[in-house]
């Protein structure tokens, strides 16, 4: 049986880190929590999401409130982000190689539909839409079961290591997104990619 390939969708796929730093400042302003300044991107790009928390004083009780609000704002822009990375090769070597290709997201299914197609690279089989900040890998795990075959997930935060492994999925890290790729290895993925074309490399062979 083939394999299935789950991307995740923001720093995987659409380049959204701005979207979602003026999101946070929004509801800051809202929320009287911390806000992410410039100077700061670079060494939370380097923490994992529990520090993250805490260096912008968001304790857990008020997480879900403000994740409400942030999806909110990144959904209004998203379906106008740009890729961030070059995709469409790597997308259709992984499903000529007979792989199924998805995406899982807390994002709108259909901002995510209009990007791809806003983008070229509305090739995949299917969008999964989830809210849950913590919730993926039970997310995931159930897609993976309805799946079958080996499955691999594609992501770039310290979060979707943990929900692969949650999950039982294979994980390829991508170094181009949110964390840094020393904040991902850290968390011991099975694999780490650099470019797009290694993603081939790792679930064809070659």
């Amino acid at each position: 049986m083939k394999a299935t390939v789950i991307f995740d969708f923001d720093g995987t796929l659409a380049d959204s880190m701005q979207l979602f730093i003026d999101a946070v400042n929004k509801s800051a302003a809202r929320l009287h929590h911390g806000t992410i300044d410039p100077a700061d991107v670079a060494m939370l790009r380097d923490r994992n999401p529990r520090q993250i928390l805490r260096h912008l004083r968001i304790s857990m009780l008020k997480l879900p409130l403000v994740m409400r609000g942030v999806r909110k704002e990144v959904g209004r822009g998203v379906a106008r982000a740009r890729p961030s990375a070059d995709m469409a090769e790597t997308l259709a070597r992984l499903k000529k190689g007979g792989c199924r290709v998805g995406i899982l997201t807390s994002n709108a299914e259909q901002s995510v539909r209009e990007f791809l197609s806003g983008n070229g690279i509305d090739v995949f089989d299917f969008v999964y839409s989830g809210r849950s900040a913590f919730g993926k890998g039970r997310t995931l795990r159930s897609i993976a079961k309805r799946s079958g075959g080996r499955v691999f997930y594609v992501g770039d935060e310290v979060r979707d290591v943990e929900a692969a492994r949650k999950a039982g999925a294979s994980m390829i890290a991508v170094s181009w997104g949110f964390n840094t790729a020393d904040a991902l290895m850290r968390e011991g993925p099975d694999y780490l990619a650099t470019s797009p074309e290694q993603i081939c490399q790792i679930v064809l062979g070659g």
